[in-house]
């Protein structure tokens, strides 16, 4: 299965149930799986065809979805950008992976202009989101302009996006996932917090990050729940009030927020009408003594995985029934391998220090 037969199936099955909530706005399944084949016609207009690389630097946000599933609708591969990277930095990856097309907003203005006076060698179009004074560009809201246009014949082995890493040493590194790496990674690990379609996600977390888009845009559009889009965490009441209100049930974050929530007073009303069934923490471990203190004010599971955007990136995770262990990186997720070993590559004994290798369809 690839990333456009994931949103097709969701449209069919799910066709006016919400997808999408950010700010005002609300998309059904059917809605979203439209506006992709027109954002995915309008790419066509421009030129992108099957293996060029569009990045796109945004926000949360709705046209960030969009941009993802309609890049590959036409067989081209998307590059998600750090919002906080420097101009010279976004210049890098461009140049490495030949990006032919980019989508962003007035919000990146300085890496816009510096991008505009040393362009990079394949660049030829810019598309924004907003008006950006001055430049040269394409108006995002256009794509949608002349309908639909049958998406390209894709196979689950073909490449679907390119995450850089930043590495420790040297440049980012790209790190590239098939289709069948992002499929399968929802697959295998969906059923292990037991996800369904009465759930409901909010995403605070920038997409642009492998762990935030595969658990809370990816998982979300697999298994048909509603999700709520946070365009920014400041103030983070704004975080508290959506969760309220929308009813979320999976929350999704890193550690640092948990300490806040485990620090922070919380009101009373916030327990009161809280609909969460289950937290989950990724992208740095989270200390056991903070998921005693987290679980014991809360009442919730809070559980912890592991991964990396090699491996799309999820390949481990506590299940939320039987045992769970806090401060560990739990079991590895269904269909996939997981072996400690030394720096011969033999397997280690058990109590014995070594580096985690991951085998699976998800790498």
């Amino acid at each position: 299965m690839n990333l456009l037969q994931v949103a097709k199936n969701s449209a069919q099955l799910s066709p006016h149930k919400t997808f999408l909530v950010c700010d005002r706005q609300k998309v059904t399944f059917r809605q979203f799986y439209d506006r992709v084949l027109r954002v995915g016609a309008g790419f066509d207009r421009l030129g992108i065809k099957r293996g060029d690389t569009v990045a796109i630097l945004l926000q949360n946000s709705i046209e960030f979805i969009e941009t993802y599933f309609a890049v590959t609708s036409r067989g081209a591969v998307i590059v998600p950008m750090n919002t906080f990277l420097k101009a010279e930095e976004v210049r890098y990856i461009m140049n490495d992976c030949g990006v032919k097309a980019f989508v962003t907003s007035s919000e990146f203005m300085p890496v816009i202009k510096s991008l505009s006076a040393n362009k990079p060698e394949k660049l030829q179009v810019i598309i924004s989101t907003d008006e950006l004074k001055d430049e040269n560009y394409v108006r995002f809201a256009s794509l949608y302009d002349n309908g639909v246009m049958e998406p390209v014949r894709l196979s689950q082995d073909d490449l679907a996006a390119i995450i850089y890493t930043s590495g420790t040493t040297g440049h980012p590194k790209g790190a590239m996932l098939a289709h069948k790496c992002l499929v399968t990674d929802v697959e295998n690990s969906k059923d292990v917090i037991a996800i369904t379609e009465k759930d409901v996600f909010m995403c605070f977390l920038p997409m642009f990050h492998s762990f935030s888009f595969m658990a809370n845009v990816m998982v979300p559009i697999y298994c048909r729940c509603k999700l709520v889009i946070i365009r920014s965490i400041q103030p983070f009441t704004r975080v508290i009030k959506n969760m309220l209100f929308e009813r979320v049930t999976v929350f999704v974050a890193i550690p640092q927020v948990y300490i806040l929530l485990a620090e922070k007073h919380i009101p009373f009303y916030v327990f009161l009408f809280n609909s969460l069934r289950i937290c989950v923490s990724g992208g740095a471990s989270i200390p056991a003594d903070l998921t005693h203190r987290f679980e014991a004010k809360f009442k919730k599971p809070l559980v912890e995985g592991y991964g990396l955007s090699e491996a799309a990136p999820i390949c481990s995770l506590n299940p939320l029934f039987g045992k769970r262990i806090p401060g560990s990186i739990g079991p590895a997720i269904n269909n996939v391998e997981m072996k400690i070993r030394d720096e011969q590559g033999n397997e280690v004994k058990t109590g014995e220090t070594g580096e985690i290798t991951v085998k699976g369809d998800n790498v």
